[in-house]
């Protein structure tokens, strides 16, 4: 059973997607007046076709499509506006899951609580089947926030994604980085969340002791590292501390995982001027990174690195130099000369020679810095930027520099 109460048969193997489908078909075609069916689904991608399927097993059906996809707070409301005329003979809804956020509380949602209240109103304007298509973690938030509604159900169709799916998800989850998330539009962005939390609750609902840990860190961290990109660090924090939690009661002390836990929670400590925390989380990231990893492995250059951002915001410059030279040299030994990496820790260490007023050792590294960002990412990637934007702003205060120098010169 799931913490807020849908109920699932541990000893059924999943559904047979085939006969759920021809189920759903008929519950349709049998419909009469008002009818709430509820119809679980994988990922958006699957979504889509299984609006395509089921309309086509229904074809004499005229089909309202009512797609929810931005916050509104009554959704009888948008029935009551938006019902076509002649009335439809089915109702789809669905897109709940762009702007839900699995982590708020379900009860504070207005929509959710006024799905209880309306009730009895719906079939008022919509005297035929309504089905909602959502993932499992929107199922559980209108479970928990809307019982009322939810129980006058007459189905619930659990149509999960093939196993495939979820490795590939997971796969492209991995390649994602913070840039890539910020770059996308906000729909995309905001659906790729929403399927974290339904991966997160499939995860969670496994019954029988089956449940992985290590898929479930995983996804925390993945959704730590969403919110983070998008600049929600209070969000972000949460998922990275109930990883980090369950990775230091599963795993030895001095394990990677732990580490990168903890370089997480120190990256979202940073921007909230949480300097002393920050600087407890990558020293220990570090310590347990150089007791378990080889002498030159790029992890505990992040972790230098790390270190030596929190050592400028606090500008202890001496110590910060110090920690990007180290990770400076165990980058250049483990990676290509020509690696991106080596062009953002160039970039980080001219900007500690400059606050120290070491222009012309900044120019250098700033300029190898530009030369390898230009010769291995695309035109536009921000990393590439930051070193374009930093050089120039480095060039033009060397020249403003240089002017003030002659006019001193002269008087």
């Amino acid at each position: 059973m799931a913490d807020n109460g849908v109920e699932f048969d541990p000893f059924n193997p999943e559904p047979d997607g085939e006969e759920t489908k021809e189920a759903l078909c008929r519950s349709l075609e049998m419909a009469q007046g008002f009818t709430l069916l509820f119809v679980i689904y994988g990922f958006t991608g699957q979504r889509e076709q299984l609006l395509d399927e089921v309309a086509q097993c229904v074809p004499t059906k005229r089909i309202w499509h009512c797609p929810v996809t931005q916050e509104v707070p009554n959704l009888f409301h948008v029935f009551e506006e938006k019902v076509p005329e002649p009335a439809p003979d089915v109702v789809f809804v669905y897109g709940l899951e762009n702007w839900l956020s699995g982590s708020v509380r379900p009860r504070s949602i207005p929509l959710l609580r006024n799905l209880n209240a309306a009730r009895d109103a719906f079939p008022l304007v919509t005297d035929c089947p309504v089905v909602f298509f959502v993932p499992l973690f929107v199922l559980q938030a209108i479970a928990d926030a809307a019982p009322d509604f939810f129980s006058v159900r007459s189905g619930l169709f659990n149509l999960p994604a093939d196993p495939d799916d979820h490795r590939n998800w997971q796969g492209e989850l991995a390649n994602l980085d913070y840039s890539a998330l910020q770059g996308f539009p906000t729909p995309e962005r905001d659906a790729r969340i929403g399927e974290l939390h339904n991966l997160l609750s499939r995860i969670r609902s496994d019954t029988g002791g089956q449940r992985n840990r290590s898929d479930e860190t995983f996804v925390l961290n993945q959704l730590g590292m969403a919110y983070h990109a998008t600049g929600n660090d209070a969000e972000a924090e949460q998922y990275f501390t109930e990883a980090l939690r369950i990775r230091r009661a599963a795993l030895p002390p001095n394990h990677p995982d732990i580490a990168t836990s903890l370089s997480n929670l120190g990256a979202v400590y940073e921007p909230q001027n949480r300097l002393a925390e920050a600087e407890q989380h990558h020293n220990e990231a570090l310590r347990i990174r150089r007791a378990a990893l080889p002498l030159n492995h790029p992890d505990i250059a992040q972790s230098l690195s790390n270190l030596a951002g929190v050592y400028a915001r606090q500008n202890r410059l001496a110590q910060a130099e110090l920690f990007f030279t180290e990770a400076l040299e165990i980058l250049r030994a483990a990676l290509p000369p020509n690696h991106p990496n080596i062009a953002t820790s160039l970039n980080n260490l001219a900007g500690v020679y400059v606050r120290q007023n070491r222009l012309a050792e900044a120019e250098k590294l700033s300029a190898e810095a530009v030369r390898i960002a230009k010769e291995s990412l695309p035109d536009g990637h921000p990393d590439r930027e930051i070193c374009d934007r930093n050089w120039k702003r480095l060039r033009e205060w060397m020249n403003a520099m240089e002017i003030l120098s002659s006019a001193n010169d002269e008087e």
